[in-house]
């Protein structure tokens, strides 16, 4: 059999799988330990997400942390209120930018921790 003159790469099943899925290798994540009365922004950093954001409620919160846009609340207007996470819990949210997403606790000094990709 001849041998061919050009080199064609190869690529395993599992490289293939992962380009054909998107799956992106940079990730960003970080935390905001001070979750007040006043909705804020989640995170200081712009980062653009492709494949969303992950937020937990730290567990020690004595309080609800809500999620959502700006202006979100806290339990208290039914067309603005957030996704209300208890201590512990989490939400997956497919997102552009993590500085989209605002919370707003109901009791002062709440804990929000958040890894996107």
């Amino acid at each position: 059999m001849a041998q061919s003159k050009y080199s064609v790469p190869q690529k395993s099943v599992a490289q293939i799988l992962q380009d054909q899925r998107g799956v992106t290798k940079t990730i960003a994540h970080g935390s905001n330990l001070d979750v007040d009365l006043v909705a804020e922004q989640m995170a200081s950093i712009s980062f653009a997400c492709k494949n969303g954001a992950c937020i937990k409620a730290g567990s020690s919160n004595t309080g609800i942390v809500y999620v959502g846009l700006a202006g979100v609340t806290a339990g208290t207007e039914p067309n603005t209120d957030g996704f209300p996470l208890s201590a512990g819990d989490s939400v997956s949210i497919e997102v552009m930018d993590v500085n989209l997403i605002y919370v707003i606790a109901s009791a002062v000094n709440q804990k929000v921790f958040w890894i996107a990709s």
